[in-house]
């Protein structure tokens, strides 16, 4: 218990306004009496730090209302703040957009969870602005497993039509993590994919950088699959 105090009392000394305010300290063979009044104490600092700061150092309660997750019906892209997340469910798509807004120096880390239809070829992409980019060089990375071998690739002159998710066929489970600057524009995935059906033909780590370095990337984009894909995806923003 003390220990587990002594943590939150050094996470609190981390946060500016907050360093050199008197911390309750703790007796050793203090009674619960005591532990209770001081973790109120602790608790009484976090308030006076603001929402957003207290959110940086507690865990997320399920029950508060800005960790549930957001929906988008219609109009304008959906604004996550830090740890808020957004899910949707598809049918039988190849075009899935995302309905996000996004901004400069923000991250956002991506979830899929599916199933593709029959076989076609084609990788998957992540059109930023949902339109395929005027300057379309990229810089690829790969690593990959798949049914008849593995491989390792790397190129920076990639004509492509957004950034590369796999190195071929639909996702079937995949994180990604997208970084979203004006001057450094990049996407990193860890995938299980496959050329049509639930078998697994692709797996392995895939990384696109945008050369382009001047485009505003405003809305976090449109997922295109080779494959009609059927799954949920989840997108959450981590800074």
């Amino acid at each position: 218990m003390r220990g587990h105090i002594d943590a939150i009392k050094q996470n609190i000394e981390t946060i500016t306004g907050v360093r050199g305010k008197p911390i309750p300290q703790l007796a050793t063979g203090a009674s619960s009496d005591d532990i209770t009044a001081k973790v109120n104490s602790i608790l009484s600092l976090l308030q006076n730090t603001g929402q957003s700061a207290a959110k940086s150092i507690l865990p997320p309660d399920p029950t508060d209302a800005y960790f549930q997750p957001k929906v988008w019906v219609s109009g304008p892209d959906l604004v996550l703040g830090i740890g808020q997340h957004t899910s949707d469910s598809f049918t039988s798509e190849t075009s899935m957009p995302l309905h996000i807004a996004c901004g400069d120096g923000q991250i956002y880390e991506i979830q899929f969870n599916g199933v593709a239809a029959a076989a076609a070829s084609g990788i998957t992409i992540l059109q930023p602005n949902n339109a395929v980019p005027t300057t379309n060089l990229f810089t690829i990375g790969q690593l990959f497993g798949s049914s008849t071998g593995s491989g390792a690739n790397y190129s920076t002159g990639s004509a492509d039509s957004g950034f590369r998710l796999n190195a071929a066929g639909s996702l079937l489970v995949a994180t990604i993590v997208v970084s979203v600057q004006t001057v450094n524009k990049n996407t990193k995935s860890t995938y299980i994919s496959a050329v049509g059906g639930t078998a697994i033909d692709y797996f392995g780590d895939e990384f696109s950088l945008w050369q382009d370095t001047t485009t505003v990337w405003s809305s976090l984009g449109t997922i295109i699959q080779p494959n009609a894909w059927t799954g949920t995806i989840t997108v959450r923003r981590v800074a």
